[in-house]
């Protein structure tokens, strides 16, 4: 594929994403998103929370998963599927070996119970 062919699907998906997507409502979600493994690695393991880059270690899934979302919301036919994508985001983390899977487990369901409640709260507007 020609590198302008490729830079213009690239424009065209980050101009599709920008029109669909809300950042403020974004930037609650990642930070919602982020707490949660935070909480859930307090919580479940604290021996993880005192390695080093134990913090970056955990905005990998929350960043992981806002992508999927934004992609989700761009193409998919239907928009309620938020733990799909929540579960996805983890299983790309379990990939990379960075964060223990009991962490992402119970960071999922946190992720399934809060931004579900976020995206009730603030609903996306029509497109």
């Amino acid at each position: 594929m020609p590198r302008t062919l490729r830079v213009r699907y690239l424009w065209c998906i980050t101009s599709r994403i920008r029109r669909n997507s809300d950042p403020q409502i974004a930037l609650i979600e990642v930070l919602t998103m982020y707490l949660a493994y935070g909480a859930a690695a307090w919580y479940v393991n604290r021996a993880f929370m005192w390695t080093k880059s134990a913090l970056l270690f955990l905005a990998i899934p929350p960043v992981a998963t806002m992508v999927l979302f934004a992609l989700w919301e761009v193409y998919a036919a239907s928009r309620r599927k938020p733990l799909l994508c929540a579960a996805l985001g983890a299983l790309f983390a379990s990939g990379t070996g960075a964060v223990p899977l009991e962490i992402l487990i119970c960071g999922v369901l946190m992720i399934a119970v809060l931004v579900l409640t976020i995206r009730l709260m603030f609903p996306r507007f029509a497109s």
